[in-house]
């Protein structure tokens, strides 16, 4: 093998995704499926193809809405835009997403790392019922001094 081969391929491996996340995935959608080398390799070029064919689609969406970052609703654009409306993805994307907002809720929680936020309006109306007692307070100390 040539240095020119070696060399190549290490650029491809750089931009791949890690062969065992893609196959932890395929194994996860179909439990007991055994797949070849080639398979492999197949599945991690296609996965990062595609993922790097919707990330552009993405891409063009910020640019195009004058943003220099991209931001959900881009990636669920790309996924609803070129043919892709036709796989029903930017729903079913949307669906994960929430189950694993949740999750992650619920393991913050489980963790005790998060905290219960009480809305706006009640921290308001909590200090304002504070103002208030140690305004009756002040004036129930000024009462018994006079």
């Amino acid at each position: 093998m040539s240095d020119k081969n070696v060399d190549q391929e290490s650029d491809d491996s750089m931009i791949l995704f890690p062969k065992a996340t893609i196959l932890r995935i395929a194994k996860k959608n179909h439990p007991g499926l055994l797949i070849n080398k080639d398979a492999q390799e197949a599945l991690q070029h296609s996965a990062t193809l595609y993922l790097n064919y919707i990330y552009s689609l993405a891409r063009m969406s910020a640019v195009s809405h004058n943003r220099r970052n991209i931001s959900l609703e881009d990636i669920l654009e790309a996924l609803d835009s070129n043919g892709l409306d036709a796989l029903d993805l930017k729903e079913s994307t949307r669906e994960q997403l929430e189950r694993y907002d949740l999750a992650e809720r619920n393991k913050r929680q489980k963790n005790g790392l998060d905290k219960v936020e009480k809305p706006l309006e009640e921290e308001q109306t909590e200090e304002t019922e504070k103002e208030k007692e140690e305004t009756e307070m002040e004036k129930d100390e000024t009462e018994t001094e006079e």
